[in-house]
């Protein structure tokens, strides 16, 4: 059978005819998926104050880790309590242990000051400081979650300062990774350093400067489940990511108080999605994806002067719709497996974010304006957060009180016999620890009248 050619300017009119209607088939997909939310968090709760009692702290400033279990672990390095506090994930302390005696219990001469914490996945604790006397340098204590010594490691330390170095040497960072290895960044040669289980020394990397790999103040770190390392550097104001090795993978900062830009960068930590928390000098947390994409921030505004350190906030009840409250000087950060990231702030506190829910939408509902007596609306989450649930209500005119409170309620939402008026309906979502997400609403009229039945 012969085919009749088709002429080149039909050709060209029928390619143009079939892109033009891929481009709106994309451009119709693409507008239907909804814009990805920031996560929001609010503050769930808080505890400390200025004190030498249990759950009290000295220092200034506080260095805090969780463990799998979800107890939360808090540095106290003053002058003159060397100690490591241990609480449950609301606060309630459970123990405490002093870094300045042996597994007996004996207080020792030359002790060490502890500043960083860390846990494994073992549930031992690690414990990193600085040496009395000096030369000592930098020391590692590991425990178990009780408070019993199990090993004190110096050597690591010795191997790159020398054994007589008399300047003062103290980690500034510490951390894990799930094979039970030890990553130490150090303040005076900054460095990283590698150590395994037993403290013996694996790989280090760094050096001083501004460049990829090279650090002046490495002030925090973090490891994630992928194994590489995240490092936050107060002096460079960046961020830099290794691979477990110490290859350089990326960076990302800068100088300054907009989104993804730090002011003296402190504490680093990583969730189990390997988000990445940073601890900024500017009274704010900032959230990245392990890319370095920001993701969201909570703290200080970044568009305001810097107001007077306001008081400690009060208890927070049992629901509260979730907010953003200042912290006066956060220095470190830790989160647990529910997705609550734990702030150790100067004002000798612990303050526990938790992620509140996201806005549902609306799908279904009435028309503006409509004559129906009833209504029914079908709602979701675009993106889910485990343990949240839906509250309900409906405002407006002629609306009975009953149906104004917020009420837990399902999808999909029946009314009946509702009044004539402008009405709006409201849905949000409640996570469990009573933190309240953005509402989601639509509004509609019923007008007087008899509605068409089907």
């Amino acid at each position: 059978m012969k085919t009749t050619p088709i002429p080149p300017s039909n050709q060209r009119r029928a390619l143009r005819a079939a892109l033009l209607v891929a481009l709106g088939v994309a451009a119709s997909v693409f507008a239907a998926v909804p814009a990805a939310e920031a996560q929001r968090y609010g503050l769930v709760a808080q505890w400390g104050k200025s004190g030498s009692g249990n759950g009290e702290f000295a220092d200034f400033r506080l260095n805090l880790a969780t463990d799998h279990l979800g107890n939360v672990y808090v540095v106290d390095g003053s002058s003159h309590f060397d100690r490591i506090q241990k609480f449950t994930s609301n606060g309630r302390f459970v123990t405490m242990w002093d870094s300045g005696r042996d597994s007996r219990g004996n207080r020792r001469l030359g002790g060490w000051t502890p500043t960083e914490v860390a846990t494994d996945r073992a549930g031992n604790v690690y414990v990193a400081g600085r040496g009395h006397p000096y030369f000592l340098g930098g020391v590692v204590a590991k425990y178990t979650s009780g408070g019993t010594l199990l090993a004190e490691w110096y050597e690591w330390s010795r191997a790159f300062l020398g054994p007589f170095d008399d300047r003062p040497h103290t980690p500034q960072a510490l951390d894990t990774d799930a094979a039970g290895n030890v990553y130490i960044a150090n303040d005076v040669d900054p460095f990283i350093v590698k150590l395994n289980p037993n403290g013996r020394i694996l790989t280090a990397w760094g050096s001083r400067g501004s460049g990829d790999g090279q650090f002046i103040a490495p002030d925090g770190l973090a490891t994630d489940r992928a194994g590489d390392v995240y490092v936050s550097d107060r002096s460079n104001h960046t961020v830099q990511k290794f691979s477990a090795n110490g290859r350089f993978i990326t960076r990302w900062g800068g100088f300054g108080r907009g989104d993804g830009q730090f002011e003296n960068p402190r504490g680093v930590a990583t969730d189990g999605s390997n988000n990445v928390f940073v601890v900024d000098g500017y009274h704010t947390i900032q959230k990245f994806a392990s890319s370095g994409r920001f993701l969201t921030r909570w703290g200080r505004a970044p568009d305001v002067s810097p107001p007077p350190p306001p008081p400690p906030p009060p208890p927070v009840p049992r629901s509260r719709r979730a907010r953003s409250p200042y912290v006066v000087g956060p220095t470190d950060a830790a989160t647990d497996a529910a997705g609550n990231v734990y702030i150790a702030d100067v004002g000798h506190s612990v303050r526990k974010f938790g992620p509140a829910p996201t806005r549902p939408g609306i799908r279904k509902g009435p028309k503006r304006r409509t004559r129906k007596r009833s209504a029914v609306f079908t709602f979701h989450f675009h993106s889910q957060t485990p343990g949240v649930r839906f509250q309900c209500r409906l405002t407006g005119q002629r609306v009975p009180r009953t149906l104004r409170r917020w009420r837990r309620c399902r999808s999909p939402k029946r009314y009946r016999n509702l009044r004539p008026g402008t009405k709006t309906f409201w849905v949000r979502g409640i996570g469990r620890a009573g933190l309240v997400g953005e509402p989601d609403t639509k509004r509609w009229r019923i007008v007087p009248g008899k509605s068409r039945r089907r």
